[in-house]
């Protein structure tokens, strides 16, 4: 007995979905890698409720002695790279009008 038989469809449409993963938050993330520490940027919509968000707060603070040089580095990062792209910019607005 090789192969589908014609009735077989019927038995296998109650396992429709059965196998499938659940689906994905609405968060988003990117990993940074780096020589011996990892970087993780994520972002969403958050779906939790507001007691939850601010027991969260409280148990893990978002300034804190080691977090704060990560956040400068980061800040210090962005500026640099709107910086730069800044002077990409002028100068090819200097290229176009010249």
């Amino acid at each position: 007995m090789a192969g589908a038989q014609p009735g077989d469809a019927a038995e296998l449409g109650s396992t429709n979905g059965a196998g499938k993963a659940p689906p994905k938050a609405t968060v988003r993330e990117i990993r940074l890698s780096f020589w011996y520490f990892f970087v993780v940027i994520k972002w969403g919509s958050e779906r939790r409720s507001s007691d939850r968000i601010a027991d969260d707060r409280q148990v893990h603070p978002t300034l804190t002695a080691s977090t704060l040089p990560v956040l400068a580095t980061m800040w210090a990062a962005l500026f640099l790279i709107l910086y730069l792209l800044l002077q990409l910019f002028v100068r090819f607005v200097v290229y176009l009008v010249s």
